[in-house]
């Protein structure tokens, strides 16, 4: 069987942690809890001494979708995928932001995927796709560069 972080032990007082992939163990909840907690102040912490760098990171990411010539109806269909996302999250099929191709901010690059699966993606596209992108990526995107 194999267990996801936070998945409980069988005699309930225990949970699975996974750190960083290298090691796993049961540890208890309070353990967990203060963890989680430690590296919420220590993320808020970074984000307060570099602020400004977090600002200009989100207002680039925002410039490249938002200044996109699109027709209102288009515009709308991707309002609409936003507003039908509900506990999903909104994928570009093809990222915005890769080292040898880049997708747009357009309704047909769009999917509905779960908050895991989403995040899990990260940078990367499907192995489905990979025929429409030709071999070339396909053996960047395996090879992981």
């Amino acid at each position: 069987m194999r267990y996801r972080m936070g998945d409980p032990h069988p005699d309930k007082s225990l949970v699975f942690y996974k750190y960083r992939g290298e090691r796993e163990r049961w540890v208890s909840r309070e353990w967990l809890r203060e963890q989680r907690l430690r590296a919420n102040r220590s993320n808020r912490k970074h984000y307060n001494k570099e602020k400004a760098y977090y600002i200009a990171k989100a207002q680039l990411r925002r410039g490249r979708t938002k200044n996109i010539l699109l027709s209102d109806y288009y515009k709308s269909q991707i309002k609409n995928m936003y507003a039908r996302a509900q506990d999903n999250h909104v994928d570009h099929i093809f990222p915005l932001i890769h080292p040898y191709f880049c997708g747009l901010h357009v309704p047909w690059n769009l999917q509905h995927l779960g908050a895991r699966e989403n995040m899990s993606k990260s940078n990367r596209v499907e192995d489905k796709y990979y025929s429409i992108l030709g071999d070339v990526t396909l053996r960047f995107e395996k090879k992981g560069l």
